[in-house]
């Protein structure tokens, strides 16, 4: 541990030359008063866990906000509901170049800030059927992955594949690339 010592005066800069200005110099009077604290790692690895935790809640806040969806969202253009396990939903989603379908879903999950998931079908159960999910996934660097995702069946599903692959797909990018946009401006 350093010890203090009396520094010899300094010259002020501007000072006339040959003649010095004595600046003094602070002793220590106290344990740790010579000592640097410094934790620049430390302060950058909270801010970058305090922007992932931001994002997070703002990407989530912003898929459960169902009356802020036709505002950002081009492809669930409308929810009506209670994000609540055993819910039924009223939904309306436009994939680019349709018209649009309404359907009532019944919501499977609901994991604050990691998962909403709901169930829907066309007319009868098993003729065709689409559990759709929105997982949040914060990554330990910072930052996070946004994955949406259906899984479809039934009997129709093959005669639909196509459709499936192409518009509603397209439906999933342009709604992905919006929520991204809509979360970096708030």
């Amino acid at each position: 541990m350093a010890t203090p010592e009396t520094k010899p005066p300094l010259r002020a800069v501007g000072a006339p030359a040959g003649k010095r200005v004595e600046v003094p110099i602070k002793k220590a009077t106290g344990p740790g008063d010579d000592k640097i604290h410094t934790w620049p790692h430390l302060v950058r690895n909270e801010f970058l866990i305090a922007c992932a935790m931001m994002i997070l809640l703002i990407v989530w806040s912003l898929l459960v906000d169902f009356p802020s969806h036709p505002r950002w969202n081009p492809f669930v253009r409308s929810i009506e509901g209670r994000p609540e396990v055993g819910q039924s939903l009223k939904v309306f989603i436009q994939p680019p170049g349709s018209s649009g379908m309404h359907f009532r879903p019944t919501v499977l999950a609901v994991e604050p800030y990691r998962e909403f998931r709901w169930k829907g079908k066309l007319l009868l159960p098993g003729l065709f059927d689409g559990e759709h999910y929105f997982k949040l996934e914060a990554k330990p660097g910072g930052g996070l992955i946004f994955h949406q995702g259906e899984l479809f069946s039934g009997i129709l599903v093959p005669l639909l594949r196509r459709s499936l692959d192409g518009a509603t797909k397209q439906g999933f990018v342009a709604m992905n690339a919006a929520l991204k946009r809509e979360a970096e401006t708030q």
